[in-house]
């Protein structure tokens, strides 16, 4: 399993066309084959700072993901938006809770 957590961060006068994107990617990624989640969430102490959680079934799932008309769109959407940005991804053997 691959998660992905992603932050960014939006201007006030950019807030409100990042989370329009943000929508129209996430109705579209949740029917991609081997997206397992997509979330996102806007800080309720620093509006316009958003924080996106993807799990995926796999890598290849994730690689496909990144190289469909949808993200391009995305990142066209988005761009000149987003003042600040982190992706980290991480590959998941397994979760024990104990």
């Amino acid at each position: 399993m691959i998660v992905v957590v992603a932050e960014l961060t939006a201007s006030a006068e950019h807030r409100a066309a990042l989370i329009e994107a943000v929508r129209a990617m996430r109705a579209t990624t949740l029917v991609e084959p081997g997206c397992n989640k997509y979330d996102f969430f806007e800080s309720a102490f620093d509006p316009g700072r958003f924080t996106f959680v993807e799990e995926w079934e796999d890598g290849d799932a994730l690689r496909t993901h990144s190289r469909t008309p949808e993200m391009a769109k995305f990142q066209e959407r988005i761009a000149g938006k987003v003042t600040d940005s982190r992706i980290s991804i991480h590959e998941v053997a397994s979760t024990k809770i104990r």
